[in-house]
């Protein structure tokens, strides 16, 4: 199966596929499961499975929760169903407890912050490069509160006392982002078992430290729109990292192109199983 981030990876700054298009078409004949986990909320994240015209099993808000369509799912008794389609997986902090602690957080300290759901549309807009339709489902934020820092020097005071609560702090793309204990790794693992999707050879894309996690449980790792610092800093983690300097999804189509041309090609599995 493929697992996939969206922003960076899958998709271009206009957050367009185009160059992907031909290897997704390729996905579905052979009936590859695409995976979505991204930081993304659930409304932009269907958006884009419509686009994909896909309906497979994803991830949301860095792992705040996941969803599962009834196909997939093994225990068809379980409820209750979001829309009568998705079985859900809440994971996270509700978004109003995570927005409580950084005001707080703003009091005590003495910093501001600015909030993606409170800034003017058009600011939205101009930050993300989102077109108005997409950068209001963005803002609608049910576990996980993107934020920009007034000076970047508070950050790690601010990840000390989240870890302290039991939260955590990651850098996007744009945002940082307050969450709950939870990453998207974590949430595609109940996600994968309970949709019997677990066990599969997973090939893993992404496009920054924020999928590190998320790269690690792959059997094939790769990194897309890869600068050097970031591939020297996540290949210490992952030495088995594959690294695409192309952008998005001219770099994602690539990679996975010649992932399953050496898949088919008769290599052995061993090839494809992450060292321990």
């Amino acid at each position: 199966m493929i697992i996939t981030d969206l922003d960076n990876t899958l998709l271009d700054e206009n957050y367009r596929f185009e160059e992907a298009k031909k290897t997704l078409k390729r996905l579905k004949e052979q009936g590859i499961p695409l995976i979505i986990a991204t930081s993304k909320t659930l409304g932009e994240t269907l958006h884009f499975q419509k686009l994909l015209d896909i309906n497979h099993p994803f991830v949301v808000e860095n792992g705040g929760a996941g969803y599962i369509p009834r196909a997939f799912l093994l225990d068809r008794g379980k409820e209750p169903f979001f829309e009568g389609e998705f079985y859900e997986i809440p994971l996270g902090v509700p978004f109003e407890d995570l927005l409580d602690f950084m005001e707080e957080f703003s009091r005590k300290y003495g910093v501001k912050f600015s909030y993606l759901h409170s800034l003017p549309l058009e600011e939205v807009v101009a930050l993300t490069g989102l077109p108005p339709h997409l950068a209001r489902l963005a803002a609608r934020r049910e576990w996980d509160v993107p934020f920009l820092p007034e000076n970047e020097d508070v950050i790690p005071s601010l990840e000390e006392e989240a870890k302290r609560r039991g939260l955590r702090v990651q850098k996007g793309g744009i945002f940082y982002h307050l969450t709950g204990n939870h990453s998207k790794s974590s949430a595609l693992k109940q996600v994968l078992k309970a949709s019997g999707l677990d066990g599969h050879l997973i090939i893993a894309l992404g496009d920054s430290p924020n999928d590190l996690e998320m790269l690690e449980m792959a059997d094939l790792p790769v990194l897309v729109s890869a600068t050097p610092e970031t591939s020297r800093k996540m290949k210490e983690r992952i030495p088995h990292l594959r690294t695409y300097e192309e952008k998005a999804a001219r770099g994602w189509s690539r990679a996975v192109e010649e992932i399953l041309k050496e898949i088919e090609g008769g290599e052995k599995w061993q090839t494809y199983i992450k060292p321990e």
